[in-house]
């Protein structure tokens, strides 16, 4: 907006100001959640150690997986609730709508479990001794 002069500065402020108020939701929704598991994985992880030698490294992988799931899960709450019936027709849309849409999904998982077998190969399987 600043390099290309589209709003004059009255504007820019009203966007600014209308912008943090509505990540100051945000903020006081997740700021708890990522603070005590900052505590967790903390306690849990020892940055020292390569991960091959980290004892706990199966239980932290499954609470980030459970945590991404959780956050997600408020996220869509949220704008599902208070993100008005426009925002609500294109995720509908999105849901429902298009071989595009499919192939994309499709993508990221195939990659996704590609991605996981790569881990527990790497990570949590005893390997043979020569």
């Amino acid at each position: 907006m600043t390099i290309f002069n589209l709003l004059d500065f009255g504007e820019q402020g009203i966007y600014d100001i209308v912008n943090n108020l509505g990540s100051l939701a945000a903020r006081f929704i997740f700021l708890p959640i990522e603070e005590s598991y900052y505590l967790f994985f903390a306690q849990t992880m020892q940055r020292d150690l390569p991960a091959e030698q980290q004892k706990s490294i199966k239980s932290a992988s499954e609470t980030l997986e459970m945590l991404l799931k959780l956050v997600f899960l408020i996220s869509v709450t949220i704008l599902v609730t208070f993100g008005g019936t426009n925002n609500l027709n294109d995720i509908l849309h999105l849901g429902i709508g298009g071989v595009n849409f499919i192939l994309v999904i499709l993508i990221i998982y195939v990659k996704e479990e590609k991605l996981m077998l790569y881990i527990k190969k790497q990570y949590f399987v005893k390997k043979k001794a020569v």
